[in-house]
């Protein structure tokens, strides 16, 4: 059966919860300090020490103390070792540094950039001009445009200034001007008040009927569009030229710069150019072939290609390759001298099955002597024997 238990009882004071009897033999018993006397009781059991005993056990108490001792420093330690540890094998984070330069070269790269001044530049706030500023940079615009096109003959001094007067002119003044000039062709014996009614009857200026004044007010428009598109034409033509020009010679400088970079990176100090054996025959690359082959690469067809591209990855391996073709063709015949007495080196060294000075001899166990790095002509032993004339002199 479940025992009860009254609530209420357990929160009365101490004092007043009445406890049950104990029994009068337990109430009147006198404790005893069973665990002291017991104590006691082992102590007079125990036989005394000799001499001897009790000097051994003096003699292992610094002994104990000096085994803590050293445990506490072997631990301690440890301890040092484990921090050592886990510091150096604590992957490290790049450094402010290294994150800058990677953030610069994604931009450069996002916006076909060639070097941090281009990107500084496109990355500058931009400033709102005035109303005079604006005014200002328009009319520099135009007189830059104007003294090109005369520069280049594609517009004269002339139809320049009589563009500049048609554009400012209204509507209906270009439209009588030429209706004049006309007119004076057909009837050279016109005074100024005949060619005035003519042209008023033309466009029906005065006429009572609003269709037809309407329909010679959309004519004098239409012909004054004519006038000045006859020449705004020849000038949109210029102005898309000069434009073009002055965006390519802004990227110039990017363009040398993107080419001198490209000559670093791609330019090695020495090339692998075949093994013999186990052994790689290595040439050195004249530093002087930089100035040569920026000369080649400073051209319209690379240069039009990067206002294409930008500074892209697909330029970049365009740069390259034109690099390494030109490296390989300026030392052509150095490589292959370079190839050739490797031949010859190899061939004394180990033995030749063609003769001891053939370049590209077999090796005893019947392999070349020089295998090619990238080529994959085989040279026959006619081809042999006339690099052996050409560069042994033979």
């Amino acid at each position: 059966m479940e025992q009860s238990f009254d609530v209420n009882a357990l929160k009365e004071p101490v004092e007043d919860i009445i406890l049950p009897a104990a029994p009068v033999a337990a109430a009147t018993a006198t404790v005893e300090p069973k665990k002291e006397e017991a104590v006691v009781e082992d102590k007079d059991k125990l036989p005394e020490l000799t001499e001897e005993q009790k000097a051994a056990k003096e003699k292992e108490k610094p002994d104990a103390a000096a085994a803590t001792d050293n445990g506490g420093t072997e631990a301690s330690q440890a301890d040092k070792d484990a921090a050592a540890a886990a510091k150096e094998t604590k992957v490290e984070g790049p450094t402010p540094a290294e994150l800058k330069a990677q953030a610069t070269a994604e931009l450069l790269k996002k916006y076909g950039l060639a070097n941090e001044q281009e990107l500084e530049e496109k990355l500058k706030p931009k400033v709102e001009l005035t109303a005079e500023e604006q005014k200002k940079a328009i009319e520099q615009y135009e007189a830059d445009l104007n003294q090109y096109a005369v520069k280049h003959n594609l517009l004269g001094l002339e139809e320049i200034k009589q563009l500049h007067s048609v554009t400012q002119a209204s509507d209906e003044v270009l439209a009588r001007a030429r209706f004049e000039s006309a007119h004076k062709v057909a009837q050279p014996d016109a005074t100024p008040e005949q060619i005035d009614q003519a042209y008023k009857l033309f466009y029906h200026l005065d006429s009572e009927v609003p269709a037809l004044k309407a329909l010679g007010e959309q004519a004098i428009k239409t012909e004054a569009q004519e006038v000045r598109q006859s020449l705004q034409s020849k000038m949109d033509g210029v102005k898309e030229v000069f434009d073009d020009t002055r965006a390519r010679t802004a990227k110039v400088p990017a363009f040398k710069a993107l080419v001198q970079s490209s000559l670093k990176e791609f330019i090695p100090e020495q090339l692998e150019i075949a093994v013999t054996g186990d052994d790689k025959v290595v040439y050195k690359i004249d530093p002087a072939i930089e100035t040569q082959i920026e000369k080649s690469l400073v051209s319209d067809e690379l240069f039009n290609s990067f206002y294409k591209q930008g500074n892209t990855q697909p330029m970049k391996e365009l740069l390259k390759a034109k690099i390494e073709s030109q490296i390989h063709q300026a030392h052509r015949d150095a490589m292959f001298k370079t190839i050739y007495d490797a031949g010859v080196s190899k061939g004394l060294k180990e033995g030749s099955g063609v003769g001891a000075t053939a370049p590209f001899g077999l090796n005893k166990d019947g392999t070349k002597a020089v295998e090619v790095v990238g080529d994959d002509t085989n040279l026959s032993a006619a081809d042999n024997a006339k690099l052996a004339r050409i560069f042994g002199g033979q």
